[in-house]
This record gives C-alpha cells, structure tokens and sequence, in this order.
C-alpha cells in the first residue's frame, strides 16, 4: 500500500476512534490534555490496525499473483509437451 494512503487511512481511523472523546471535550467533560493522550492511543491502535490490514492484503495480492503465474506455467509446459509430441509424431511419418 502506498505510504501516504496507509497514513491517510490511519488518521481517518484514529478519528473515528477519537470521536467520542472528543465530543467529551466539547461537552466539558473531559480536559483538552486527556483528549490528547486518548488520541495518541486512539492513533497507536489505528497504526497498528491498518498496517496488519496492509499487510494482509499485500499478502493475498502476492499469493494471487503467484497462481496466476503457476497456471500460466503449468499451461506453457503443457503447451510444449503438445507441440514435441506434435514434432515427434510428424517426424516418425516421414
């Protein structure tokens, strides 16, 4: 995953966790330096969410690659076992 939408989507995670403290805030709950400490963790936990979500996805992209790239091998051995039979055979004729 491109570094700068993994971050976007870390602080947009870490937003929506926030949320609710930071409505705390607004509401004169909770004070502006426990909001912040509650952001911090808010942001830890998203960073950490969206990488092991990056990751696995990067994973399955490079196993899917990896198939693709087996059949199409599988198919070009096939193919080439076809076409020395196909020799073989023509050669045997004449």
């Amino acid at each position: 995953m491109n570094p700068y939408s993994r971050m976007m989507w870390t602080l947009i995670a870490a937003l929506l966790i926030w949320a609710p403290a930071a409505l705390s805030v607004l509401g004169d709950k909770t004070d502006l330096p426990t909001a912040g400490l509650y952001f911090l963790g808010a942001l830890a936990i998203a960073y950490f969410g969206v990488g092991v979500i990056s990751y696995i996805s990067h994973n399955y992209r490079q196993t899917q690659h990896n198939v693709q790239m087996a059949k199409w091998q599988i198919e070009e051995i096939e193919r080439r076992k076809t076409e020395e039979a196909e020799l073989k055979r023509r050669t045997e004729d004449e």
